[in-house]
């Protein structure tokens, strides 16, 4: 196989000085590239190993690998079918002789299988069996969570082996979903996984928005509902929610909060996979016009303050964009209607 992995460089956001892809390659072999006003990232195939690292940390899939992707999307329809899958590293040389040959999937390197691959084919109750080469089987990330699984008695369930003898024996349905979450929700690991991140936001928030709208993957989002407030109230409030799963850990959340209050840790939580979580709250800040929500009271709140500390007033700002120009065309009308009165007045 000589499929190297590629950029789509119109969707690459190194730009925004996401560098993941960079940071993660064993090999120095990418680097920044302009072309035109636009700099993306440029991966140099001499020194490339097809490792597909690199494709397992972009957060907005512009690393195109032919290799790694079409291993997954087998392994994953194999797990629908019920059969265990096995992935093997092309440089061994080993050729699977088991009854049903369809079941290997030769892939460059082992580290090119990603953590959202895996739990979708485990959660389809397959096992996964990797065989890797010398250096795949040194690989530290799928070797501590292949260390998980022994741990907690499903050695047979997910596993490094050195050869392709025995596989028949690694049958049998072991986990589902639920399963699966109920045995990663027990567990305090932090891995550090390639294309997993965690994150923390500090005290600091206002909620202002900025990570929930620069995010390439939905990891952050807002979402609105009800909230205790004031005086043990049911409040209109904001919430500022991280699914975790969606997480690559590219640092464009972190450069764009002005609070500076983001903390990324590149480390997979085993026991927040599958639960999406509240990182902030705010009050909403309703509009007084309408009574339409706008967005966190503590937003705008500081912009008040700044605009009342330069002598300015700060009124319009409780109003939503309607509700503004309603009310500029009232002082429009008031303002004529004045003049004209002095106007004839004074004649």
């Amino acid at each position: 196989m000589d499929n190297y992995p590629a950029v789509k460089q119109d969707i690459c956001i190194m730009e925004n000085r996401c560098a993941n892809c960079v940071l993660i390659c064993p090999e120095k072999a990418i680097k920044a590239a302009s072309k035109g006003n636009r700099k993306s990232a440029f991966i140099n195939h001499e020194s490339c190993t097809r490792c597909g690292l690199c494709y397992q940390v972009c957060p907005v899939n512009a690393i195109d690998d032919m290799d790694a992707n079409s291993s997954m999307l087998k392994g994953i329809k194999l797990s629908e079918e019920g059969k265990k899958i096995i992935f093997i590293c092309e440089r061994t040389g080993f050729k699977y002789n088991g009854a049903d040959k369809n079941l290997a999937i030769y892939t460059s390197h082992i580290s090119s299988i990603s953590f959202r691959g895996l739990t979708g084919i485990l959660s389809n109750g397959s096992s996964v069996n990797l065989i890797g080469c010398n250096e795949c089987k040194e690989t530290g990330h799928l070797k501590k969570l292949a260390e998980f699984f022994a741990r907690n008695g499903y050695e047979r369930a997910f596993k490094i082996s050195d050869n392709v003898d025995g596989n028949d024996n690694d049958r049998g349905y072991f986990f589902n979903e639920g399963l699966l979450g109920r045995l990663f929700n027990s567990s305090s690991d932090r891995l550090p996984f390639p294309g997993t991140a965690w994150i923390d936001i500090g005290e600091r928030c206002t909620l202002c928005q900025n990570c929930s709208n620069v995010c390439p993957t939905g990891a952050l989002a807002l979402k609105r509902g009800k909230g205790q407030g004031a005086r043990g109230r049911e409040d209109e409030k904001i919430f500022l929610v991280y699914n975790h799963s969606l997480c690559k850990g590219c640092p464009v959340c972190e450069k764009a909060c002005p609070e500076r209050c983001i903390i990324i840790d590149r480390r997979l939580r085993l026991d927040k996979w599958f639960n999406a979580e509240t990182k902030c709250e705010k009050g909403i800040l309703l509009c007084r016009g309408c009574g339409m929500p706008m967005a966190a009271d503590s937003v705008f709140m500081r912009v008040r303050q700044r605009l009342l500390s330069q002598g300015l007033n700060a009124d319009h700002i409780e109003y939503c964009p309607d509700c503004k120009l309603k009310r500029n065309n009232t002082y429009k009308t008031d303002n004529a209607k004045t003049a004209a009165l002095f106007m004839k007045n004074t004649a």
